[in-house]
């Protein structure tokens, strides 16, 4: 059981935008993924469930009190969240009569969609929760899942436990490797000597990421919420939020990234981690996707792909991710006037002005490189854990830089180099500048 979990929230533009429509005042709202595969534990928690669900079959009562664990947590995660932003934050549920089925190997709860929505609503006629219900505009596929939004009553009502709030995992193991079909849902498969080596390495730097005691220092105010914020404290990242799968889209050689709660840190945040003890360092690969594709054209990279001159780099970056995933140039305006709050004009221009400095890997613009390029970096960050995890180095990776004590920094630096030039031939740039202590592989 852990006291603390990491599920950040992000500004949802969809709903802002609605709400700001509905209720003729500027509003920003923000959502946190549902956490779904643990919950708060406690008396109280079971009175709460006994007192909404009196009638409970024996069957039915360990999924019902799942789901309670579950909406629970996801509440205090939204009040926390409020605490830390200053702005309304909950998380997207939908309200449905029919229940996905999710292939074996990855359930990690036994509750349904059903139970979880009869739950939800238990919760919003109790005054815990504000349901804004999503719609599907005439026309599309997809639309907006419904919004909940936890209630100032329930934020008096946790503040006013005297306790600390304990999470309780519901499945002790859980699927590592995950393959998503193009719409999102879950695919199932066989495994394999490709399916099992990929598991065996995720265990094994899993296992050797949870061997020592990291900390770091949150960001914003302090919560109300006993157990959830602590102001200027360190405090501990659990074992679950070290726990990295890997995710491919539709095959075994699209995707493929490492995902883990503990990416959701901040910048600042991770630069606050300590490994037992000692200060850390994050190793960043310098402009990682127009590197790779440079590389993988057997032309050398600028220094800096992100360095154009009347652009700040954070904006050019912005453009470079956005331009490489989108499917057309206008998906890719469209995208980048919403993402930075400008006008379809300047982020055109912007755009342009990548494209000129990037004349040889044009390309791959506007051709939903992203799959491609995620493969790619995701293969070469297997190689670099796998390599680190032979030389005992606990690694926290996050996609194009890695995380390690800065005691271990010099020799993850050289692995680093060699893993890159290994597979792309190039020397990569790695900031900050240490100097390795593998040579260079190639000749």
């Amino acid at each position: 059981m852990n006291t603390s979990i990491i599920n950040r929230s992000e500004i949802n533009y969809e709903w802002s935008q609605t709400l700001t429509k509905r209720s003729g005042q500027e509003t920003k709202v923000r959502t946190a993924p549902l956490i779904s595969n643990c919950g708060l534990t406690a008396d109280w928690v079971t009175d709460m469930t006994d007192d909404l669900f009196p009638s409970l079959s024996n069957r039915a009562s360990k999924p019902t009190r799942q789901a309670m664990q579950a909406a629970l947590l996801n509440i205090a995660n939204g009040v926390s969240e409020r605490a830390v932003h200053g702005q309304p934050s909950g998380f997207l549920c939908e309200l449905s009569n029919t229940s996905k089925k999710v292939p074996k190997r990855y359930r990690d709860h036994d509750y349904s969609s059903n139970t979880m929505g009869a739950v939800l609503s238990a919760l919003e006629a109790e005054g815990f929760l504000e349901c804004h219900k999503g719609y599907r505009t005439k026309g599309y596929s997809s639309g907006l899942s419904t919004l909940w939004l936890p209630t100032h009553s329930a934020k008096q009502f946790l503040s006013a436990l005297n306790e600390m709030l304990v999470i309780e995992f519901f499945r002790q193991d859980t699927e590592t490797l995950w393959l998503k079909s193009r719409n999102g849902g879950l695919l199932d498969y066989k495994d394999d000597m490709l399916t099992n080596d990929m598991r065996l390495l995720l265990r094994n730097t899993n296992d050797l990421r949870a061997c020592v005691n990291w900390y770091y220092r949150p960001q914003g105010a302090a919560s109300d919420v006993p157990g959830l914020h602590i102001g200027e404290a360190l405090i501990p990242i659990g074992k679950r939020d070290l726990t990295f799968k890997r995710q491919f889209n539709e095959t075994f050689n699209k995707g493929g990234r490492f995902y883990g709660n503990v990416q959701q840190l901040s910048k600042q945040e991770r630069a606050t981690i300590t490994m037992n003890g000692e200060p850390t360092t994050e190793l960043d690969i310098k402009s990682l996707h127009p590197r790779m594709l440079y590389n993988m054209k057997g032309i050398a990279a600028p220094f800096d792909c992100y360095d154009i001159d009347g652009y700040d780099r954070e904006t050019m970056k912005t453009v470079g991710l956005i331009a490489l995933n989108a499917k057309s140039e206008l998906s890719a305006v469209r995208a980048l006037a919403n993402s930075l709050s400008t006008t379809h004009e300047y982020a055109r221009r912007a755009i342009e002005a990548f494209r000129l400095k990037h004349q040889p890997i044009a390309e791959f613009l506007f051709s939903s490189s992203w799959s491609m390029l995620q493969y790619q970096d995701s293969e070469l960050a297997k190689d670099i854990l796998s390599e680190a995890a032979d030389e005992g180095i606990p690694v926290i990776p996050v996609h194009d830089s890695f995380i390690s004590s800065t005691s271990h920094a010099q020799k993850l630096s050289g692995i680093i180099h060699k893993q890159y030039e290994k597979r792309f031939g190039f020397l990569p740039v790695v900031e900050p500048t240490l100097r390795p202590v593998c040579q260079s592989s190639a000749a």
